[in-house]
């Protein structure tokens, strides 16, 4: 918004509203930014539970991350009134009646509703009929970067309800965004830290504005290193389980709120079909995660690093790296149990053999779909692009032409 002021001169002397000469604050036609933004949340009924700031200190870098988040129930709420929605978008179970249970007695695989996850959990949940209504959330993690010549991204933590089909999903209107996770700026903490601890008067300020503990680890790192620190930690990246452990921090504050909205539901009043249901109930679970790989591995608190010294490839599977091409294998699945007892007796040998950190994972707590009790380690899938069009394709081509060079050399010989 750094051209704000400039394109509102330009249009205030293009009207003939004020002469080239003057400032803007002198202009009774000139509307600020707060004005604009003001207006802005009014119309869109964003002043309550949307855009949410709070500052934590995060546990293993005791770096500053400034969240940006919204109100889950706020967020679902914007997208049931949403008006672009129609009749067709919605996945209901019977065209004319959004609490009819699904077919006992169904033989084929279409849309989320069809799944064994959405069934299993429909009937566990769903104990009212007639009241209740199973609502599949789906959670999409991804990041962006900020600028061309920046080195900070900002992740995106985004629901979709599933009680709208897979093709209405492919508008971005239904899509909220409940957080968003910065990249923290673990340097300019610890360069704080280093001043107000110095004692001198230009650092009273800053000891007022940091928050406890923060840059503590960059100044201890610093110590060790000696005179020429600054410039070796400028260059330290981060370890995997350091920022594994300052995600979950952040992943926990972003989720907190939809681990409540799971446990107190939603009562709603819904208009579908051109009827109305009063005091409807929403039951929801997250039926699954949209990421890429690396960031499915470090939902799941799996090691990232696929190198051959790495005891398991699998966040789904107790599978040994040795046997992942071994199509018949069969072995134990990783549950959120198996991996939280291994936590809280801090066993470093047991989850190293399951290639987990030890960590307590955000989304230990969170309700997935009652057809299993993996959890996380379930609700993240293969995804495409990675795994797939960049993974098994590429491997199998390789394959073949260097099998078909061999043949072809052999019959020369």
């Amino acid at each position: 918004m750094d051209t704000y002021e400039a394109i509102m001169h330009w249009k205030l002397e293009s009207q003939g509203l004020l002469h080239p000469g003057d400032s803007l604050a002198r202009s009774p036609h000139y509307v600020s930014h707060e004005q604009v933004y003001g207006k802005l949340k009014e119309r869109y009924n964003r002043q309550h539970g949307f855009g949410i700031k709070t500052e934590i200190v995060l546990p293993s870098s005791k770096s500053r991350a400034t969240l940006i988040t919204s109100e889950p129930q706020m967020v679902i709420q914007q997208l049931l009134i949403d008006p672009r929605v129609r009749p067709e978008d919605f996945l209901f179970n019977d065209k004319n009646d959004p609490f009819a249970p699904p077919s006992a007695n169904l033989d084929y695989i279409a849309d989320l509703n069809t799944g064994l996850s959405y069934l299993a959990t429909w009937k566990k949940l769903i104990t009212k009929p007639g009241k209740l209504i199973l609502c599949p959330i789906v959670t999409y993690i991804d990041g962006a970067v900020t600028g061309q010549f920046v080195d900070l991204s900002i992740t995106a933590v985004k629901i979709a309800l599933r009680i709208h089909t897979s093709v209405a999903h492919k508008m971005p209107y239904l899509w909220g965004t409940i957080g968003c996770i910065p990249q923290p700026t673990k340097v300019k903490s610890g360069g704080q830290r280093e001043l107000v601890d110095s004692g001198h008067h230009d650092g009273t300020i800053s000891c007022f504005e940091m928050l406890n503990n923060e840059g503590r680890v960059l100044q201890e790192e610093t110590k060790k290193r000696g005179k020429n620190a600054g410039k070796e930690v400028n260059a330290l990246k981060t370890d995997s389980l350091q920022k594994a452990q300052d995600l979950y921090a952040m992943l926990d504050h972003i989720r907190t709120g939809l681990i409540k909205l799971q446990k107190e539901g939603l009562k709603w009043n819904l208009i579908y079909n051109g009827w109305t249901f009063n005091d409807v109930e929403f039951v929801f679970f997250v039926s699954f995660m949209r990421c890429d790989t690396d960031e499915a591995d470090r939902l799941c608190s799996a090691y990232t690093n696929k190198t051959w010294n790495v005891k398991q490839l699998c966040r789904h599977w107790c599978c040994p790296t040795d046997q992942s091409d071994n199509i018949r294998a069969k072995f134990k699945m990783k549950t959120t149990k198996m991996i939280g007892k291994l936590v809280e007796k801090k066993d470093m040998e047991g989850l190293k053999r399951l290639s987990q950190h030890n960590l307590h994972n955000a989304f230990h707590r969170m309700r997935f779909g009652v057809h299993t009790d993996q959890g996380v380690h379930d609700a993240c899938p293969l995804e495409m692009l990675h795994a797939t069009l960049l993974g098994h394709f590429p491997g199998i081509r390789d394959s073949f032409f260097i099998n078909v060079a061999q043949h072809q050399s052999q019959q020369r010989d």
